[in-house]
């Protein structure tokens, strides 16, 4: 069963998705036809859309808080450089402010969270002639951004773990790498290499345990996925049968049942796999 959200929206852009506490959807989208950041919502029952930012790019990422407000990052058009905008609902309706500018780059992922205090923790990746991995975060009240790492491969996720601790995933050239934020510095460690270049998106979730786990595509264009769960990275191939694995996402239930949705592009499809 599906439902359409939007239609005449352009074919390009990202979408994301939460569940807020009271069990209604809410939806990012961008509409490149009008440089639209987009808000969708079935709260009352039935999907119900608006803007939520003017003159958007096509990346965009969203959360929610416990009080069912929405949050969102995106990227604005801006002549001669990237800007990045945050955007909430909290006030009542859609306010938004700049985060950071870059020149001469553009955005390629997001991915964004916020902690039990709702400060914002942010991903992104922003590519010029190289890519970068910055964190960003307003914890002291004033937007900081830190580079975690200059030789990116665009794709970038985030989560908390519940001792607070912030952790990105990304993707490397010929690498998966995780960042973990603690004590006030960062500790970066190798997840899985590649003999050629892999995929660029992945998947990052974090179990009740505080175990890592990752989807991602590797150079053979198969999804793999990997968790230290057992202390060290233990890497598995989930679905070898063509191109497959690019732009995964990854869930985790309550009682621990991982779920990954991913790009089929031999068969032009959305795939999903889950745990036994």
């Amino acid at each position: 069963m599906y439902s359409a959200v939007d239609d005449d929206v352009g074919w390009h852009g990202d979408t994301d998705i939460q569940v807020d506490i009271y069990g209604a959807d809410q939806i990012s989208y961008s509409n490149v036809e009008n440089n639209q950041l987009m808000h969708a919502s079935n709260t009352t029952g039935v999907i119900v859309t608006e803007s939520a930012a003017t003159n958007a790019g096509s990346i965009n990422a969203l959360t929610v808080d416990n009080d069912g407000y929405t949050h969102m990052v995106y990227d604005a058009i801006v002549p001669y450089t990237l800007e990045l905008k945050y955007v909430s609902n909290v006030s009542g309706s859609w306010q938004s402010e700049r985060v950071v500018g870059y020149s001469s780059s553009s955005l390629r992922d997001a991915d964004i969270l916020l902690d039990s205090g709702n400060v914002v923790h942010a991903a992104i990746a922003s590519c010029s002639i190289e890519c970068y991995v910055h964190y960003i975060s307003n914890e002291d009240g004033v937007w900081r951004d830190q580079i975690i790492s200059d030789e990116g491969n665009s794709g970038v996720s985030i989560a908390i773990d519940s001792m607070g601790d912030i952790h990105l995933v990304y993707s490397k050239i010929r690498s998966i790498e995780h960042a973990q934020y603690t004590g006030g510095s960062w500790k970066t460690e190798l997840i899985d290499t590649f003999s050629w270049v892999g995929g660029q998106r992945v998947g990052l979730a974090i179990d009740n345990a505080d175990h890592l786990h990752v989807a991602y595509q590797d150079q053979n264009q198969d999804l793999k996925y990997a968790t230290n769960k057992n202390g060290l990275w233990e890497h598995h191939y989930l679905d070898t049968s063509g191109d497959v694995g690019s732009d995964p996402s990854i869930t985790i239930s309550p009682i621990g049942k991982i779920s990954i949705v991913y790009m089929d592009e031999t068969n032009n499809t959305i795939k999903y796999a889950t745990s036994p």
